[in-house]
């Protein structure tokens, strides 16, 4: 049974072991879904991201921002709607953008809070793109361009959660399709001996 300091407690958590960054061009692995015909958008797959619990942050949260979302489409824009986790076990999205990326950056890289504290983010780049972002809903995506998606999470679960991927819900020519990618999350903390795994 948890003790009831850890249930009082709201926890957000931080990256202890994950892979921070990828490159823009990295192969895409998502795969379209919701329609007979598979829709033009396409996401990157990535390792799952680890995140280690902390102190609450006075209402900053964790983030995934390893995936890269591209429209394949030469002519049709495709309009994001929606982001959600599958399989998931304690945690919830609590926020969805789109920052710019080019096709030789990094991506902003996992578990790191938004919205960022006075000193900023440790790379210059994950700053610009911060500062270049947009809420993912309703967001059009031009033929042939890409974004990197940020994912903000949190946990209802003290110890934590996970998650097995990543779906974006959108539409492309009046069709309503999801695109998924396997990256997963998981969020949890060891050095209570009440969240021992």
């Amino acid at each position: 049974m948890r003790g009831a300091s850890l249930l009082g407690r709201r926890r957000s958590a931080i990256a202890i072991a994950a892979v921070l960054s990828s490159v823009a061009g990295c192969a895409f692995g998502g795969q379209s879904t919701g329609s007979a015909d598979l829709g033009p958008l396409v996401s990157s797959a990535d390792a799952t991201t680890i995140i280690g619990m902390d102190p609450p942050h006075q209402g900053r949260y964790p983030s995934l921002g390893t995936i890269v979302l591209r429209n394949q489409s030469r002519t049709a824009p495709v309009v994001l709607h929606g982001v959600g986790l599958t399989d998931t076990d304690h945690l919830k999205v609590e926020a969805a953008y789109v920052l710019p990326i080019g096709p030789n950056d990094s991506t902003f890289g996992g578990g790191f809070f938004v919205p960022p504290d006075h000193a900023g983010f440790p790379d210059a780049h994950q700053n610009r793109a911060w500062k270049g972002r947009a809420q993912l809903d309703g967001y059009e995506l031009a033929p042939q361009a890409q974004v990197n998606l940020l994912v903000v999470v949190d946990t209802d679960d003290p110890c934590g959660g996970n998650s097995t991927g990543v779906e974006v819900r959108y539409e492309s020519g009046g069709a309503a399709h999801v695109v998924t990618s396997p990256t997963g999350i998981e969020m949890h903390d060891d050095q209570y001996p009440a969240c021992a795994r």
